[in-house]
């Protein structure tokens, strides 16, 4: 009698313990964060062409069964000359297994509809954003040797390149050699 109660009750932890280690893998976590950062482009030659950026981000952050990152919320970049989100419209973002996932602008500036504005990387309290460059209204995509970065929090260049570094190591290894 008594091993039976010690089976079931040892039974019943093990239920316990993978129940909560499974909500909270798969919980959704908030995310409410203003970061003042820097924008800044690639290359030693561009050092001194640091801007100030602000980058607000607000919603919650889940991870799935397979332990995907997503995000749902959101994001509002002050200061940047290619708006994104200034309405503050929602967006979801779904993180790849190198760290990043797509920014997307629900129109983008000449009215030709859906246009993907980025990549960003993020954790609990770093982001890095990599924005596509526009020629005539067209993405023209992201360039890892001379591409502009966004990176929060940070004040300076060597700060925003640390910062993008560590988050973006997985997508653009040499990142830092910049």
């Amino acid at each position: 009698m008594k091993a039976k109660l010690v089976l079931w009750f040892s039974l019943l932890v093990l239920l316990l313990l993978v129940g909560w280690t499974i909500a909270n893998i798969t919980w959704a976590k908030s995310y409410d964060k203003t970061l003042n950062g820097v924008i800044y482009r690639l290359g030693t030659e561009h050092r001194d062409l640091v801007e100030d950026v602000t980058i607000h981000i607000k919603g919650s952050i889940k991870k799935s069964w397979t332990r995907e990152k997503a995000f749902q919320g959101i994001i509002v970049i002050e200061n940047e000359k290619l708006p994104f989100n200034n309405d503050g419209n929602e967006v979801s973002i779904t993180f790849d297994d190198k760290g990043y996932g797509m920014l997307i602008r629900d129109a983008d500036w000449e009215n030709q509809g859906i246009s993907p504005y980025g990549l960003i990387f993020m954790n609990e309290d770093k982001v890095a954003i990599a924005p596509f460059e526009h020629e005539n209204g067209i993405s023209k995509g992201w360039e890892g040797g001379n591409g502009i970065v966004m990176a929060a929090p940070a004040q300076s260049y060597d700060e925003g390149m640390r910062i993008a570094g560590e988050l973006m190591k997985k997508f653009h290894p040499n990142l830092h050699q910049n």
